[in-house]
């Protein structure tokens, strides 16, 4: 088995470009939410999971898997040339589709959301929809294992994206459409270039038996993104059609909080699980070989889980802070959100995990049962709880049904591979997480800070606004960092962490102390 320290470097690695990679919602955030109403973040979302649906039944959202896939199998040059522009052709064939099937329906589809604008709805999926042609490419570049250029790519596309957006948002002020506009422009000019790249590097006819193969391959991803689209996103569809709301444009609104507070809690993957999750499902097919394999998993999933604990009990500690001090004060509403998103967010890992096991045992299908057994828990649950609670019943819908869909991926999972988790750590594990987000709750309030009236905290600049953050809660600021640690030493000595676990983190340590810190025995 690979030893941890390797798994640590290497998520130390992939942390970092991980974090580069999906650091353009992180920096976009707070401009989104100062710049942009609730009711517009709201529209955007919707016009996002739309194009999402329409990609998933014109096969959009498999091929770029397929790209990689037949471009890595293919046992000669020519014919991984043939592979790509077969597919750069077919991917520019199926967005034209998408861009005319959405102009010859967008009547229709904008009276079923709403959004009063034909005109923003065709341009924000088309948009959307643009976002394949640099997919693609980006997928036959890291099949060639171009790693600098990858990067260069991916990096060029964030500074370009979020300086638009700076400039058409905060300095011109076209609000939605500079939102949308700078993702156009990105989208189409990275696109067209790399297509053009990919041209120079071998243009030939494309393969038309490669071409039917390509679309059998993406055939399958429709009925599961079908299935995945209903069982994550049905929730906006609901809240956007549900009688709680008056009007159209107040459901949009309530879509922007709930929307909030989802992305704020998913920060915990891109700082915390995601860069061990690269690392992990890179060696996790090795692990399998293993004779340990099965307490292996255990070990590595609770590692997993508690990096990931503690970024989310971290935003949710801290979230009334960080939602009143960054965003607009029409975002305050958000805040009784987190928590329950917060769960739902560890429970989505800890499904993740498990689903792990359907890859290593090529048992794949197994995610259609999955998501076809929490489809109508989920639609039931909306059906009931949404017009009577709005977003707060859809996301008391969506944990319960998170929950029953992590106890279905885990029952299912142990017949296929019985992987020994460690489950009485893994409950102290979430038993600590509740005690000590409840000490937070209860004794920093927040209530003097939530109490503040729109007017005081509208009159404020963006810096006021921060320096009357910290005035008002210093003392519970300091509480709740004290719970922060206080998790910490809880995890260390409560025996959640195995003997193993405490050397490889101990020499972690040590390794970068020497590293910030460097002896001076070899002058």
């Amino acid at each position: 088995m690979p030893n941890s320290n390797s798994f640590i470097k290497h998520t130390l690695i992939f942390g970092i470009g991980g974090v580069i990679m999906h650091f353009a919602p992180v920096l976009l955030f707070p401009l989104y939410t100062n710049y942009l109403t609730p009711g517009i973040y709201g529209t955007l979302d919707i016009l996002y999971r739309t194009a999402d649906i329409i990609n998933t039944v014109l096969m959009v959202s498999g091929i770029r898997l397929a790209a990689l896939t037949f471009f890595r199998q293919a046992e000669s040059e020519e014919e991984r040339r043939r592979v790509a522009v077969t597919v750069t052709l077919f991917t520019w064939a199926l967005v034209t589709a998408a861009i005319l099937l959405t102009a010859l329906f967008a009547g229709h589809i904008n009276l079923f959301l709403k959004l009063g604008d034909t005109r923003l709805l065709l341009f924000g999926l088309t948009t959307a929809f643009l976002d394949t042609l640099i997919g693609v490419p980006l997928a036959l570049t890291q099949a060639r294992l171009e790693s600098v250029r990858y990067i260069m790519i991916t990096s060029s596309m964030l500074v370009a994206r979020v300086a638009l957006c700076v400039y058409f948002i905060a300095f011109l002020k076209l609000g939605i459409w500079g939102a949308l506009g700078s993702q156009f422009i990105v989208t189409i000019v990275f696109g067209v270039l790399l297509t053009i790249r990919e041209a120079r590097i071998g243009l030939c006819l494309p393969d038309l038996s490669k071409l039917n193969d390509i679309i059998m391959f993406s055939l399958p991803f429709i009925p599961v993104g079908i299935l995945f689209f209903f069982y994550t996103n049905a929730d906006r569809y609901f809240v956007l059609t549900s009688d709680y709301y008056a009007e159209p444009k107040t459901a949009l609104a309530a879509i922007g909080l709930y929307v909030l507070a989802e992305r704020l809690v998913g920060f915990a993957n891109v700082f915390g699980s995601m860069p061990m999750n690269t690392v992990w499902s890179a060696e996790m097919y090795d692990i399998y070989k293993q004779l340990d394999a099965s307490e292996a998993f255990g070990r590595f999933t609770l590692r997993i889980m508690c990096v990931h604990t503690f970024c989310v009990l971290g935003i949710c500690t801290f979230s009334t802070e960080l939602i009143l001090a960054i965003c607009d004060n029409s975002y305050r509403r958000a805040i009784d959100l987190v928590p329950l998103f917060g769960v739902m967010s560890c429970l989505t890992q800890l499904s993740l995990q498990a689903e792990n096991t359907f890859y290593i045992t090529r048992k794949t299908y197994y995610k259609i049962v999955n998501n076809t057994a929490a489809l109508p828990l989920v639609l039931l649950l909306m059906y009931i709880l949404v017009p009577r609670y709005g977003i707060m019943g859809a996301a008391i819908a969506l944990t319960i049904t998170k929950f029953f869909s992590t106890v279905v991926t885990y029952v299912i999972t142990l017949r296929l591979f019985r992987v020994k988790y460690p489950l009485t750590r893994f409950m102290l594990l979430f038993a600590v997480t509740a005690w000590c987000f409840w000490m937070s709750s209860i004794f920093g309030n927040d209530a003097e800070l939530q109490t503040m009236t729109t007017t005081e905290f509208d009159v404020l600049t963006k810096w006021e606004k921060l320096q009357n953050v910290w005035e008002r809660m210093r003392i519970p600021l300091a509480w709740k960092t004290g719970v922060m640690i206080m998790w910490l030493a809880m995890v260390w000595f409560t025996g959640i962490l195995s003997r193993e676990d405490k050397e490889t983190i101990a020499g972690w340590i040590k390794r970068i102390y020497n590293l910030l810190v460097p002896s001076d025995k070899g002058e």
